[in-house]
């Protein structure tokens, strides 16, 4: 068990009796703890010290003080460095004087015994220059005296205060100095130097604070500002209109601080170690929009906006940039608008006579759908919808089929891949706001026909066609030919088989394609025939009349819807009558050709239409050309009949008695399908027509050319004449 320490106390002396012994009063105490020390030693500690600083230099010593100290394997050392001098006075005393090195705090440790003791603070080796301990006032303005503690400032040189000399530096003793401050003082700390040395305060002498600007003058929660100015150092907090901020500046002139929430509108202060100043203008405070409800909404939807200065004169509210009519009754922390008409998706802004605040957040509008380019397309196709509001859109769908692909462009615009099997309809976009559809402004899927019923039948007929996205449908063709239609609904429409259709598919148009029937469509068609007989045939002499017979048959098996003939004349103004046994003459758009109309004629019926016309006043070919037709009748090389007919001259014989007995006998060249032949007597048919067998030349005489044939005159009666 431990027994009870003895203490002997005794006044600490004040004087070293030699740099290397001890006062002699001492050995009897050093007896006496020697023999206490047999019975056991607390452990030590140490509490504090006479002063927190010394010098190996200096002719007092300084005390340890503490607990269970004796002089029994007594250390004292200096970051590891023994002191100069140790003694134990008592339990609770230690004097001592410090090692020559090293300068600077240090760290004491105290050993008695082999158990050691550290020191809660650090203890200053001081050199032979000056060392300052403290300094009274710690704050003030200029011509302040300010008192300096601490060692060696005898022969002091000068005295400054953040590099600006003091006025009048005076050592009273060793341990005090006293000096003024000098015309503007500024913060920061004071260098006293001596012949030995320099010294400068770990602590800093504080002027009072000033500002002299800051920027930017308007702001709100968040905005960095800079402020300018004199003394900072030291600075606790900044004030936004009593608002404060906690600072730490980095150096005298200029330091930055966020301005805080809750901000108002006021000057700005700055507090110090040497004091308080507040700025004589103000800092201006912007709205601020920390929330509004609803997030979404329509025209004419009531808005609370949430914020921070909001009434710095008459507030105005724009939704996306559209304003807004403000309710009244507003705070400068709260208020409410209508949505206006026009609005988009898009922030809100409160401006005031201290700026404008912008939300973070967009406020929703519903979304509208006014145009779909292209309006019809494949699946796998991009579709550009357009409209307002589609920002942060979340799904498309045409008619019903989401788009899984689709991209917004900006508030007004987005794509959208068309999905596989999309039916014709309307697109529709969901927005946070709500969704939109656009209604009968409708996207087209690629038609499809399935099936049509009946599969034949005459011009006129109805006929349903049954498939897919068929609503749109902008034409029906029945083998090219356009019909006219009715849309039902989506999957059916009926047409009616146009005049003049043939047999072959059946075709529907839609803005997104075309689609065929799977099977063609059979026109009832009837076989139509003609056939021309041409009186006289194959010449006709000129201006002699020439007679074109033409009968039409219908060959079956069906009737001839609107049969008709059309028939080339060789100059229709020189016909000279026309019949028909069926129908009627119409009038034709191309003067050379001559309609005849005969209605609708039956299976096996026959029209028979006769025409006269007088022949060319020329020699020369003419052509007849006669073609009939019906709306369901086809076109076969019996439907279209050409004759061909030589107009020819007058078969006129000219004789002339020439001298040495000779005829000249002429006729017109173009007969040359004529024979000249010759007969002595007319009356008797012995002996009959010869053939005159000398060849014909053509000569230019005076009538033009001439087939010519010169005879030797027998003196008899003879008779010529042209046969064909």
């Amino acid at each position: 068990m431990r027994r009870d320490s003895i203490s002997i106390m005794a006044s600490p002396p004040t004087e070293r009796t030699g740099r290397s012994g001890l006062r002699p009063g001492i050995v009897s105490l050093l007896l006496a703890w020697l023999a206490a020390a047999s019975t056991g030693w607390a452990a030590p500690s140490i509490s504090g010290f006479s002063q927190p600083y010394g010098s190996s230099l200096d002719a007092t010593y300084v005390h340890i003080y503490g607990s269970g100290f004796g002089n029994t394997g007594l250390i004292v050392t200096f970051n590891g460095v023994r002191a100069s001098q140790q003694y134990a006075i008592s339990a609770t005393d230690i004097e001592m004087l410090p090692p020559a090195s090293p300068l600077g705090p240090t760290t004491v440790v105290v050993t008695v015994n082999g158990v050691s003791a550290q020191s809660p603070l650090p203890f200053y080796i001081v050199g032979a220059g000056p060392y300052v301990n403290s300094f009274s006032p710690t704050t003030g303005a200029d011509g302040v005296l300010v008192t300096l503690s601490g060692e060696h400032f005898l022969n002091v040189i000068n005295v400054t205060f953040n590099g600006v000399a003091g006025a009048n530096p005076w050592a009273s003793a060793d341990s005090m100095l006293m000096v003024s401050t000098p015309a503007g003082v500024t913060t920061g700390p004071i260098k006293v130097t001596t012949p030995s040395g320099s010294f400068t305060s770990a602590a800093d002498f504080f002027a009072p604070p000033a500002i002299t600007g800051f920027s930017p003058t308007v702001g709100r929660p968040g905005t960095n500002v800079t402020i300018t100015g004199a003394n900072f150092l030291g600075a606790t907090s900044v004030r936004f209109n009593g608002l404060p901020v906690a600072v730490a500046p980095a150096n005298n002139t200029n330091l930055q601080v966020a301005v805080p929430a809750g901000v108002t509108t006021g000057p700005i202060t700055i507090v110090a170690p040497a004091g308080v100043f507040t700025t004589a203008s103000s800092f201006v405070a912007q709205p601020l929009i920390t929330s509004f409800y609803p997030g979404s909404g329509g025209p004419n939807t009531l808005v609370t906006i949430t914020g921070a200065n909001l009434t710095d004169g008459t507030p105005t509210v724009a939704f996306n940039g559209v304003v807004a009519v403000v309710e009244a009754g507003y705070t400068a922390n709260q208020l409410s608008a209508l949505v206006p008409a026009g609005a988009t998706t898009g922030p809100i802004t409160v401006t005031t006579a201290s700026g404008a605040a912008t939300s973070s957040s967009l406020f929703y509008l519903p979304p509208l759908i006014s145009g779909i380019t292209p309006n019809g397309a494949p699946a796998g196709s991009w579709v550009r919808i357009t409209g307002a509001n589609f920002t942060d859109a979340s799904a498309v769908s045409f008619n019903g089929s989401a788009a899984v692909t689709f991209s917004v462009t900006n508030n007004s615009a987005l794509n959208a891949l068309v999905p596989n099997g999309v039916a014709t309809g309307p697109i529709s976009v969901t927005a946070p706001a709500g969704a939109a559809s656009s209604g009968t402004l409708f996207f087209y899927g690629t038609p499809t026909i399935f099936s049509c019923s009946p599969l034949h039948g005459l011009p006129g007929t109805n006929v349903v066609v049954s498939g897919f996205n068929l609503l749109g449908t902008t034409v029906v063709r029945f083998n090219g030919a356009a019909a006219s239609f009715t849309v039902s609904n989506n999957s059916t429409l009926s047409a009616s088989v146009p005049a003049y259709a043939s047999s072959g598919l059946i075709t529907v148009d839609t803005p997104a394609g075309t689609a065929a029937s799977p099977n063609p469509f059979a026109i009832d068609v009837s076989a139509l025939s003609v056939t021309v007989a041409v009186i006289p045939s194959p010449f006709v002499t000129v201006d002699s009349n020439l007679t074109y017979v033409i009968t039409v048959t219908n060959s079956g098996p069906y009737s001839a819807v609107n049969a008709r003939l059309g028939d080339t004349l060789p100059d229709l103004s020189r016909l000279v009558a026309k019949s028909t046994t069926l129908g009627g003459f119409t009038t034709s758009p191309n003067p050379a050709i001559l309609l005849c109309s005969f209605g609708d004629m039956a299976s096996g019926a026959s029209a028979v239409v006769t025409l006269v016309q007088r022949a060319p006043a020329t020699p020369g070919l003419v052509t007849n050309l006669a073609s009939v037709a019906a709306d369901n009748a086809t076109v076969t090389l019996s439907s279209v009949m050409t004759n061909f007919t030589l107009v020819q001259s007058q078969p006129l014989l000219s004789i002339q008695s020439l001298p040495a007995n000779l005829l000249w006998i002429t006729w017109p060249p173009d007969l040359t399908n004529y024979q000249l032949q010759f007969k002595s007597d007319p009356t008797t048919n012995l002996p009959g027509w010869s053939n005159v067998t000398t060849f014909p030349v053509i000569s230019n005489l005076s009538l033009g050319p001439r087939n010519l044939v010169i005879q030797i005159n027998g003196g008899d009666d003879g008779y010529y004449r042209l046969e064909r």
